[in-house]
């Protein structure tokens, strides 16, 4: 019997998506016309949600080569090359809307705090921000350069070179460390810093939950340290199933 998680990658996968583009476009109008105050942090969003809904996309044109079933029901040559060359796509596109989601939370949080943000919010802020943008950057030279050329990491038959399995191993674990500990930070500083603001007590908690949403991306991330280099093989379709599953819905 064939492992086909197919329908259930899309579903969930659009589903997601479908919800990230109701709340987005809604913040979006009542920053414009409701509030009539629009600011960096609002156009990152989108282009974070625009990224996500990328990401999404490339994971339903691979899932028709085979993406979301085991490598050995793959029985076409050239439908597992383009399950692997798309998946070796995806993951990088997500890091944008991940490392995009995070600034824009950041920005909307130094906006919100305005003064009562001291010299030391800011440098820690800037500065965990500023390592993320790195960390991500050099995930996604990784995952498109890890081979050279680019195609020999879909097509073995193309003569190049790879790089080594550990370095997309060690190097995917430690930004997937980072990007949790980021979780964490965007969770609970928005939350502490609330309680010194001179506001009524349901503003702050309803700040408080909105922005500490963020908490839940933690499973996503801890999902992706366990699984990450597990297999034995380049990018296998069912192998990196979980990992990119959640990865798909965490950054929208």
């Amino acid at each position: 019997m064939v492992n086909d998680y197919r329908p259930a990658l899309n579903a969930v996968g659009w589903s997601f998506g479908a919800l990230a583009t109701f709340v987005v476009f809604s913040r979006i109008y009542c920053r414009a016309f409701a509030v009539q105050k629009q600011g960096w942090d609002d156009w990152l969003m989108v282009f974070a949600w625009a990224a996500a809904i990328v990401t999404t996309a490339l994971v339903t044109v691979s899932t028709t080569y085979g993406f979301g079933i085991h490598e050995a029901d793959i029985t076409s040559v050239s439908d597992l090359e383009n399950a692997i060359k798309y998946i070796l796509i995806a993951p990088a596109i997500s890091l944008l809307a991940s490392a995009s989601a995070k600034l824009s939370v950041v920005l909307f949080l130094l906006r919100l705090l305005g003064l009562a943000a001291t010299i030391p919010h800011r440098i820690i802020l800037y500065t965990t921000t500023a390592l993320m943008i790195g960390g991500n950057i050099f995930a996604m030279v990784v995952l498109l350069g890890y081979c050279n050329p680019p195609r020999k990491a879909w097509d073995p038959t193309v003569e190049g070179t790879c790089m080594s399995a550990q370095v997309l191993n060690i190097g995917g674990r430690a930004v997937t460390v980072y990007n949790a500990f980021m979780d964490l930070l965007c969770a609970a500083f928005p939350v502490l810093m609330l309680w010194t603001l001179n506001m009524r007590s349901k503003m702050k908690w309803g700040l408080a939950v909105v922005m500490s949403g963020g908490v839940l991306q933690l499973g996503h991330d801890c999902n992706l340290v366990h699984d990450g280099g597990t297999s034995d093989t380049i990018m296998p379709p069912f192998s990196l199933l979980s990992s990119l599953f959640f990865r798909v819905v965490g950054s929208i």
